[in-house]
C-alpha cells in the first residue's frame, strides 16, 4: 500500500511540475529587497499607478559596468507582457512581479512559449487589463476651418489615417533604478523616466 501511494505521489509531482511551464523565483529574499519592495509598492498604490487595483509589477535586472546588480522597476496595468514573457515571476504578498534579464533597463527579447503563456495567465489571472487589439483610426477632413482638403475621383472627401501610439495612460513616472551594492546590504535609487 506504502509503494501504491509513494508512486502516486511521485507521479502526481512529476506531473504538476511539467504542468508548470513558468519559472517561480525568490526574489525578495533579503531585508533590504523586502524593504525596498515594500517603499515601492506602497508609494505606488499612494501615486494610483495600480489603477482601480489592477497591475503587476515589472523589474528587469541587469548588471552595470562595475558588476553592480541593477534593477529597473516599473507597474504594468496592461497584458503587454505577452509580446515578450518574463524569464520568471515572484511574488509578494498578493502582488506578482514579472522578472526580466537585461541590458541598461531594457528587457531581452525572450523566444515565445504558448506553455509558459498559460501557466503566466493562471498566476496574474485577473491583475491587468486587456489591450485591444490595434485598429487604425480614420479621419475625414471636409475643409472647414481653413484646412484645404481633396477630394477623390468619386468626389468624396479623403479619408486620412492618423495612427498614434500612447505608451501609457496618465502618469508614467513611477519607474525606479536601483542599485545594489555587491554584498547587497545597500542600495541607491534613481528614476530613469
Amino acid at each position: 500500500m506504502r509503494i501504491i501511494v509513494l508512486i502516486f505521489l511521485v507521479t502526481f509531482g512529476v506531473k504538476t511540475m511539467a504542468q508548470e511551464g513558468c519559472k517561480r523565483e525568490y526574489l525578495i529574499n533579503t531585508p533590504v529587497k523586502v524593504k525596498l519592495m515594500a517603499d515601492y509598492v506602497s508609494s505606488s498604490v499612494r501615486g494610483n499607478f495600480f489603477v482601480n487595483g489592477k497591475g503587476v509589477i515589472k523589474l528587469i535586472r541587469f548588471k552595470d559596468s562595475d558588476g553592480n546588480e541593477n534593477w529597473s522597476i516599473s507597474v504594468m496595468i496592461d497584458d503587454s507582457y505577452k509580446e515578450n514573457l518574463p524569464t520568471s515571476y515572484a511574488l509578494f504578498g498578493i502582488d506578482v512581479i514579472l522578472a526580466y534579464d537585461g541590458e541598461d533597463h531594457k528587457a531581452k527579447v525572450n523566444p515565445f512559449d504558448a506553455q509558459k503563456l498559460k501557466c503566466l495567465e493562471s498566476v496574474i489571472q485577473n491583475r491587468l487589463y486587456i489591450r485591444p487589439p490595434f485598429q487604425d483610426k480614420y479621419m475625414t477632413y471636409d475643409g472647414i476651418e481653413g484646412r484645404p482638403f481633396g477630394k477623390d475621383s468619386t468626389g468624396n472627401f479623403v479619408k486620412r489615417i492618423i495612427n498614434r501610439e500612447f505608451s501609457a495612460l496618465g502618469n508614467t513616472n513611477n519607474g525606479l533604478w536601483v542599485i545594489f551594492n555587491k554584498d547587497m546590504t545597500e542600495y541607491k535609487t534613481g528614476s530613469y523616466h
